[in-house]
């Protein structure tokens, strides 16, 4: 218990990469999603070597719908505003030269993908 407030200090490095292979492209895809019960969104990079593609989770993120109720398209329109944001503070933070971010939707605006 006594080492326990130590673990905040803990750091461990995480590669999205395969050492080794050469990389085609490294992209970023970002998903996002609303219920009435809250909305999310989750970040992946896929990288496409010569002979295979990689795709591991860089984030997820969730809220809570809010208390006054809100339309389920407006819920939908706030996850597609979390996802930019979250997508956004991804591609600041990895040292990562993406060759397209993609961004998911499943709710209808018109088209099911933004880039």
């Amino acid at each position: 218990m006594q080492a326990l407030p130590q673990l905040e200090a803990l750091s461990l490095a995480r590669s999205f990469t395969a050492l080794g292979k050469k990389v085609k492209c490294i992209e970023l895809h970002v998903f996002c999603d609303a219920s009435s019960h809250g909305y999310g969104a989750c970040a992946y990079v896929r990288v496409v070597y010569e002979d295979c593609v990689l795709c591991s989770l860089v984030i997820g993120k969730s809220r809570v719908a809010p208390l006054k109720p809100v339309t389920i398209p407006r819920l939908e329109l706030t996850a597609a505003v979390f996802a930019a944001k979250l997508g956004t503070m991804v591609s600041r933070r990895l040292e990562f030269s993406f060759s397209r971010v993609v961004y998911w939707t499943d709710a209808y605006c018109g088209a099911a993908l933004f880039e």
